[in-house]
C-alpha cells in the first residue's frame, strides 16, 4: 500500500473516530458524546 493510499485510510478511521465518541455537543455545558453511546441505549430499548 502506497503512502497515498495509508493516509487516506487513516484519515477515514479519524473520522469514524469522531463520529463514534465525540460527534454531538451537549448545550450549555462542555460535554460532547459520540453516536455509539446512543446506539447502545436504542438496543438496549428496543430488546
Amino acid at each position: 500500500m502506497d503512502a497515498a493510499k495509508r493516509l487516506a485510510t487513516l484519515n477515514r478511521i479519524r473520522k469514524l473516530s469522531r463520529l463514534m465518541d465525540t460527534s454531538i455537543r451537549i448545550p450549555l455545558t462542555g460535554f460532547r458524546i459520540g453516536i455509539d453511546p446512543i446506539l447502545v441505549w436504542f438496543q438496549v430499548l428496543v430488546i
